[in-house]
């Protein structure tokens, strides 16, 4: 297993059913055909091939991990029981002056079409990235970009305490129709 130099020795994390850790070249095939089939829910707006997602791992995603600040920290996370890979995420556009990242979150696209899995899922995940960007990384507050029509997802991530706090008008076309994106945040510290 690589591991981020900016995380603790383990590098494993674990919250009832899901256990995280640095994403590795075995998953980068999955993702790229989980991001494909969910493009419409995605800021991607085109198919990734073979060949563009492994050349995105290689030049962007893999450097991060020597690095004492790196711009994004990506994990994978399975089945505790299974040990099945079911999707991946993690810190993206961190800000390491002001201590924010965007959180990004993907998962399997069976998980994706089966609302009570994908909500227990979501909700572990971000539960246990909260953890992480508290305890391991000291992070101030944490962001998430989620376009309108996912009502559902927005709903999770305010149930667990993302407030919105901004709108990006006409962020996605898709299905003819143009759609904004919500801008929710969480501190993760009181002022």
């Amino acid at each position: 297993m690589i591991k981020f130099k900016v995380l603790n020795k383990n590098q494993v994390f674990e919250l009832d059913n899901l256990v995280l850790k640095p994403i590795s070249k075995n998953d980068i095939e999955k993702i790229r055909i989980w991001r494909n089939d969910q493009v419409s829910f995605l800021r991607q707006s085109n198919i990734i091939t073979y060949d563009e997602q492994l050349s995105y791992f290689n030049e962007i995603v893999y450097p991060n991990f020597g690095l004492d600040q790196p711009k994004m920290i990506l994990l994978s996370f399975f089945d505790k029981i299974s040990e099945d890979l079911i999707g991946y995420g993690g810190f993206v556009h961190i800000d390491w002056k002001n201590k924010t990242s965007e959180v990004s979150f993907l998962c399997a696209t069976n998980i994706m079409n089966n609302p009570e899995i994908y909500k227990s899922c979501f909700i572990n995940f971000l539960k246990t990235i909260f953890k992480i960007a508290k305890e391991e990384l000291q992070f101030n507050c944490l962001y998430s970009e989620t376009f309108e029509f996912r009502k559902k997802h927005i709903k999770n991530l305010e149930s667990l305490g993302y407030v919105q706090f901004g709108i990006k008008k006409n962020a996605k076309h898709h299905e003819g129709n143009n759609y904004s994106s919500m801008l929710h945040q969480k501190k993760l510290f009181n002022d």
